[in-house]
């Protein structure tokens, strides 16, 4: 089947997905079940050593070729990188959101736009567009090369894709409570995530003064005439300013939870290693993870997390990665440390 499949792929051309059809049988469909059964037929070239080469292909044609290269901040650059035929971060994102574009955080970010003459060549960086069902971690936000935005971080799903300098594995929860925050906690999270939308920044945690009125619109908050004049006193409003303001209004913006919290979560390497049997499998590993109460300043909240585990917490690459998701987070498992390469 491997061999069938490199004979198509011989000479062809992949500019456009008008050119794909003289190398491929593209089947067309326009339901769940109609995809279903086709994927079933076309199981065996799948799970065919080019088979990540053909979902990749899959996964373009279904967005279309132009439009994914318009969503790409540079087209020029390979979907896939050599010599070791990487992942680039618009495929990750293809695969997860629907859309190639090039950036972890939420929306779009505008550089560069002026008013009046000259307007229009502002250069547009565009993020993950909305929560996806499987999100992302990394191992390049604890390096501080980016900060995955919370779309990605909160997934519809308690699934997380785990990206290292080389790997990707797959990071799930079986409780999709791990989700659920206070109402304090999810009241933040609704203002932040519009406040980041008009933060121009790239992370910042400031706004023009212009945006004020229309973000108070948005999250449906009136504040007091002196409050709005204060936060309007300079050109820009900082997140934390801001937060003030609302926890002025409504003391839940400012509410803290002083319990700590624990869950599991499954980490699965899918690089074949031999288990005790001596058989290849992959590697699943059973992580306890406990996470001190959030928004608190005393001393002791490590310590009420660290009380869950029994005080047997661990490190390790996985560990600084959960912590991206979990601030705080400490993390225990048994047996051999789990892998993210």
């Amino acid at each position: 089947m491997a061999a069938a499949v490199d004979l198509s792929l011989e000479g062809a051309v992949l500019d456009a997905s008008s050119q794909w059809e003289e190398s491929f049988v593209v089947a067309r469909v326009n339901t769940k079940e109609d995809l279903e059964r086709a994927v079933e037929r076309a199981q065996n070239c799948l799970e065919s050593p080019l088979g990540a080469l053909l979902l990749l292909l899959s996964a373009l044609e279904s967005r279309g070729v132009e439009r994914a290269m318009l969503d790409r901040d540079d087209a020029s650059h390979p979907l896939v990188t050599p010599p070791f035929g990487h992942a680039s971060q618009e495929v990750v994102h293809l695969l997860l959101c629907g859309k190639a574009v090039s950036n972890v955080f939420n929306g779009t970010i505008t550089l560069g736009e002026t008013p009046g003459e000259g307007a229009g060549h502002a250069l547009v960086l565009q993020g993950v567009p909305s929560h996806p069902e499987v999100g992302l971690i990394t191992m390049l936000e604890f390096l501080r090369y980016c900060e995955v935005g919370s779309f990605l971080k909160r997934p519809k799903y308690p699934v997380w894709v785990v990206g290292s300098e080389s790997h990707y594995t797959v990071l799930y929860c079986e409780d999709e409570k791990v989700q659920d925050l206070d109402r304090g906690q999810a009241m933040r999270r609704w203002a932040r995530e519009r406040f980041d939308a008009l933060d121009q920044s790239g992370g910042g945690g400031f706004i023009p003064v212009e945006s004020l009125d229309g973000l108070l619109d948005k999250i449906g908050v009136a504040l007091p005439a002196e409050s709005l004049q204060a936060l309007k006193a300079s050109a820009v409003v900082l997140w934390t300013e801001l937060l003030g303001a609302l926890a002025a209004v409504d003391p839940q913006y400012a509410s803290n939870n002083s319990t700590a919290v624990s869950f599991e979560l499954v980490h699965v390497n899918n690089i074949l290693k031999k288990d005790a049997s001596g058989s290849l499998a992959p590697r699943i590993c059973r992580i306890r993870v406990a996470v001190p109460p959030p928004w608190e300043e005393c001393m002791d909240g490590e310590a009420k997390a660290a009380a869950l585990l029994g005080g047997s917490q661990k490190e390790g690459p996985l560990v600084d990665c959960i912590r991206t998701r979990w601030h705080r987070a400490l993390c225990s498992w048994t047996g051999e440390e789990p892998s993210i390469v």
